[in-house]
């Protein structure tokens, strides 16, 4: 049941992790004046808006409260057997240096530089590459972590308790991310054929993109809460 409880719970902040950076992509998007006015205009879209945020502060208070005990555990276990592996503790902070001294050195370097400015575009590609590398890089090394040292069972069910709240408040992400997708399209569909989406690109595309990579997260956490227990192989063997 440990395995269990310890693979669901690794997969379910994974999911979480890649809902995340969907929502962050989202969040960027709206930033601009249009998206803002559009909101303000109209009732819908800023209900559905005000919905997206109350499910980004239950999940990350699920995550938060659930995982934060079990990589104490962790870490505690790893001090006592395997004191090397508490250098993955170090990914996480290491890569928010990381971003922020990327931001800071484009803010330095390019200060006036906007879209569409081709600089500005190549800019912000190294960023998003960072930013997702930093990600992968913190979230790999905190579930290495913890599937190779947790192993208190009261966290965990307790942990798989909490990854149930986080995976519905992603699916309550999920459907009100595409209901104001498509209530966008039926008020405002010059906005939403137009091309404020990342990078410049297209609002339908880019929409479209972070509502599949939404259902693809909510989709695992799902698949790892309703799949049946693991009897040969545990994860922490599987990774080691």
């Amino acid at each position: 049941m440990v395995n269990k409880l310890r693979a669901t719970t690794i997969t379910v902040f994974c999911a979480y992790i890649l809902f995340v950076i969907a929502g962050l992509a989202f969040q960027k998007m709206i930033e601009y004046d249009d998206f803002t006015a559009a909101m303000s205009a109209n009732a819908a879209l800023s209900i559905t808006y005000k919905i997206i945020v109350i499910g980004s502060a239950i999940a990350l208070f699920a995550v938060f409260i659930g995982g934060l005990p079990i990589v104490f555990d962790a870490a505690i276990h790893a001090g006592k057997t395997h004191r090397r592996d508490l250098l993955l503790l170090l990914v996480p902070p290491l890569s928010l240096v990381l971003i922020l001294g990327t931001i800071r050195l484009i803010i330095t370097l390019a200060p006036h530089i906007i879209f569409p400015n081709p600089l500005a575009i190549v800019l912000a590609l190294i960023f998003f590459t960072i930013f997702l590398l930093a990600a992968i890089a913190s979230t790999a090394a905190v579930s290495l972590l913890v599937a190779r040292h947790a192993t208190n069972e009261q966290f965990l069910r307790s942990g798989h308790l909490l990854a149930i709240v986080a995976t519905a408040s992603m699916a309550l992400m999920l459907i009100a991310t595409l209901i104001w997708g498509l209530i966008l399209q039926a008020q405002d569909p010059q906005l939403f054929t137009s091309n404020n989406g990342i990078l410049g690109a297209s609002t339908a595309l880019t929409w479209l993109a972070i509502l599949l990579a939404m259902a693809l997260a909510t989709a695992i956490a799902i698949i790892a809460l309703l799949r049946p227990p693991i009897k040969q192989k545990t994860l922490a063997g599987a990774i080691i």
